[in-house]
Protein backbone atom coordinates (compact mmCIF):
# COMPACT_ATOMS: atom_id res chain seq x y z
CA UNK A 1 0.00 0.00 0.00
CA UNK A 2 1.36 3.41 -0.94
CA UNK A 3 0.43 6.75 0.56
CA UNK A 4 0.58 9.46 -2.09
CA UNK A 5 0.42 13.25 -1.80
CA UNK A 6 0.07 16.16 -4.19
CA UNK A 7 0.32 19.87 -3.42
CA UNK A 8 -2.27 22.24 -4.90
CA UNK A 9 -0.67 25.68 -5.12
CA UNK A 10 -2.89 26.49 -8.13
CA UNK A 11 -6.32 25.39 -9.32
CA UNK A 12 -5.97 22.45 -11.73
CA UNK A 13 -7.88 22.56 -15.00
CA UNK A 14 -9.73 19.31 -15.76
CA UNK A 15 -9.19 17.95 -19.28
CA UNK A 16 -11.81 18.26 -22.00
CA UNK A 17 -14.20 15.32 -22.00
CA UNK A 18 -15.49 13.32 -24.97
CA UNK A 19 -18.63 14.71 -26.62
CA UNK A 20 -21.69 14.34 -24.42
CA UNK A 21 -19.78 13.68 -21.18
CA UNK A 22 -19.80 16.25 -18.39
CA UNK A 23 -18.41 17.12 -14.98
CA UNK A 24 -20.73 17.56 -12.02
CA UNK A 25 -21.15 16.94 -8.34
CA UNK A 26 -23.65 14.59 -6.70
CA UNK A 27 -26.97 15.88 -5.37
CA UNK A 28 -29.73 14.24 -3.37
CA UNK A 29 -31.51 13.30 -6.61
CA UNK A 30 -28.40 11.35 -7.73
CA UNK A 31 -28.13 8.91 -4.83
CA UNK A 32 -29.50 5.88 -6.73
CA UNK A 33 -27.14 6.43 -9.69
CA UNK A 34 -24.14 7.11 -7.43
CA UNK A 35 -24.84 3.88 -5.52
CA UNK A 36 -25.26 1.97 -8.79
CA UNK A 37 -21.86 3.22 -9.97
CA UNK A 38 -20.14 2.30 -6.70
CA UNK A 39 -21.71 -1.19 -6.65
CA UNK A 40 -20.63 -1.88 -10.23
CA UNK A 41 -17.06 -0.63 -9.69
CA UNK A 42 -16.52 -2.48 -6.41
CA UNK A 43 -18.67 -5.61 -6.96
CA UNK A 44 -19.49 -7.32 -4.79
CA UNK A 45 -20.37 -4.28 -2.70
CA UNK A 46 -22.60 -3.90 0.33
CA UNK A 47 -23.29 -0.21 -0.37
CA UNK A 48 -27.00 0.55 -0.56
CA UNK A 49 -28.99 3.75 -0.96
CA UNK A 50 -29.55 3.70 2.82
CA UNK A 51 -25.87 3.21 3.67
CA UNK A 52 -24.84 5.88 1.17
CA UNK A 53 -27.39 8.27 2.70
CA UNK A 54 -25.66 7.63 6.03
CA UNK A 55 -22.28 8.44 4.42
CA UNK A 56 -23.73 11.68 3.05
CA UNK A 57 -24.98 12.60 6.52
CA UNK A 58 -21.53 12.20 8.12
CA UNK A 59 -19.13 15.06 8.75
CA UNK A 60 -17.12 16.13 6.74
CA UNK A 61 -18.98 14.86 3.64
CA UNK A 62 -19.82 17.58 1.11
CA UNK A 63 -21.86 17.22 -2.08
CA UNK A 64 -19.52 19.79 -3.62
CA UNK A 65 -16.63 17.33 -3.30
CA UNK A 66 -18.50 14.19 -4.46
CA UNK A 67 -17.35 14.51 -8.06
CA UNK A 68 -18.50 12.53 -11.08
CA UNK A 69 -18.15 12.35 -14.84
CA UNK A 70 -21.58 11.81 -16.36
CA UNK A 71 -21.98 9.87 -19.62
CA UNK A 72 -24.20 11.06 -22.48
CA UNK A 73 -26.97 8.68 -21.35
CA UNK A 74 -27.01 10.27 -17.87
CA UNK A 75 -25.27 7.42 -16.06
CA UNK A 76 -22.20 8.20 -14.02
CA UNK A 77 -19.09 6.85 -15.72
CA UNK A 78 -16.45 7.76 -13.11
CA UNK A 79 -16.24 9.29 -9.66
CA UNK A 80 -13.91 10.64 -7.01
CA UNK A 81 -15.11 11.38 -3.49
CA UNK A 82 -12.93 13.88 -1.66
CA UNK A 83 -13.06 14.10 2.14
CA UNK A 84 -11.90 17.56 3.30
CA UNK A 85 -9.82 18.45 6.33
CA UNK A 86 -10.32 22.21 6.39
CA UNK A 87 -8.09 22.78 9.41
CA UNK A 88 -5.10 21.43 7.49
CA UNK A 89 -6.26 22.40 3.95
CA UNK A 90 -6.02 18.75 2.86
CA UNK A 91 -8.44 16.45 1.05
CA UNK A 92 -8.40 12.66 0.93
CA UNK A 93 -9.60 10.83 -2.17
CA UNK A 94 -11.62 7.77 -1.13
CA UNK A 95 -13.09 6.05 -3.06
CA UNK A 96 -12.29 6.56 -6.74
CA UNK A 97 -13.72 4.39 -9.50
CA UNK A 98 -14.68 4.00 -13.15
CA UNK A 99 -17.48 1.78 -14.51
CA UNK A 100 -15.87 -1.13 -16.36
CA UNK A 101 -17.36 -0.19 -19.74
CA UNK A 102 -15.84 3.32 -19.49
CA UNK A 103 -12.31 2.32 -18.43
CA UNK A 104 -9.17 3.13 -20.43
CA UNK A 105 -10.61 6.45 -21.68
CA UNK A 106 -9.02 8.82 -19.17
CA UNK A 107 -12.25 9.34 -17.25
CA UNK A 108 -10.77 8.29 -13.89
CA UNK A 109 -8.01 10.86 -14.29
CA UNK A 110 -10.61 13.41 -15.39
CA UNK A 111 -12.81 12.77 -12.32
CA UNK A 112 -9.77 13.09 -10.03
CA UNK A 113 -8.63 16.32 -11.68
CA UNK A 114 -12.13 17.75 -11.33
CA UNK A 115 -12.05 16.76 -7.63
CA UNK A 116 -8.64 18.46 -7.27
CA UNK A 117 -10.11 21.61 -8.80
CA UNK A 118 -13.15 21.53 -6.48
CA UNK A 119 -10.87 20.92 -3.48
CA UNK A 120 -8.70 23.90 -4.43
CA UNK A 121 -11.78 26.10 -4.87
CA UNK A 122 -12.82 25.20 -1.33
CA UNK A 123 -9.44 26.09 0.15
CA UNK A 124 -7.60 22.77 -0.06
CA UNK A 125 -3.90 23.03 -0.82
CA UNK A 126 -2.90 19.37 -0.66
CA UNK A 127 -4.52 16.06 -1.62
CA UNK A 128 -3.75 12.57 -0.39
CA UNK A 129 -4.74 9.15 -1.72
CA UNK A 130 -3.84 5.53 -1.07
CA UNK A 131 -3.23 2.83 -3.67
CA UNK A 132 -2.41 -0.85 -3.57
CA UNK A 133 -2.30 -1.81 -7.26
CA UNK A 134 0.06 -0.75 -10.01
CA UNK A 135 -2.71 0.65 -12.26
CA UNK A 136 -4.13 2.77 -9.42
CA UNK A 137 -0.69 4.06 -8.40
CA UNK A 138 0.12 4.86 -12.04
CA UNK A 139 -3.11 6.85 -12.36
CA UNK A 140 -2.35 8.99 -9.31
CA UNK A 141 1.29 9.47 -10.25
CA UNK A 142 0.16 10.66 -13.71
CA UNK A 143 -1.83 13.37 -11.90
CA UNK A 144 1.20 14.66 -10.02
CA UNK A 145 0.88 12.62 -6.83
CA UNK A 146 4.10 11.26 -5.39
CA UNK A 147 4.68 8.42 -2.94
CA UNK A 148 5.04 9.81 0.57
CA UNK A 149 5.21 6.47 2.41
CA UNK A 150 4.64 2.79 1.81
CA UNK A 151 3.23 0.03 3.96
CA UNK A 152 4.90 -3.33 3.43
CA UNK A 153 3.44 -6.50 4.88
CA UNK A 154 5.76 -9.24 6.06
CA UNK A 155 4.85 -12.76 7.11
CA UNK A 156 6.52 -15.99 8.05
CA UNK A 157 6.28 -19.03 5.87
Amino acid sequence: MHYLVRDLPERPEPPPLPDGFGYRTVGEEDVAERVSLHREVWAPSRVTELSYAQVRAQWPYRESLDCVVAAPDGRFAAYCLCWPDDANAVGEFEPVGVRPEFRRRGLGAAACTFALRRLHEEGGRQAIVYCATEPACALYESLGFGIHASLVEYSRR
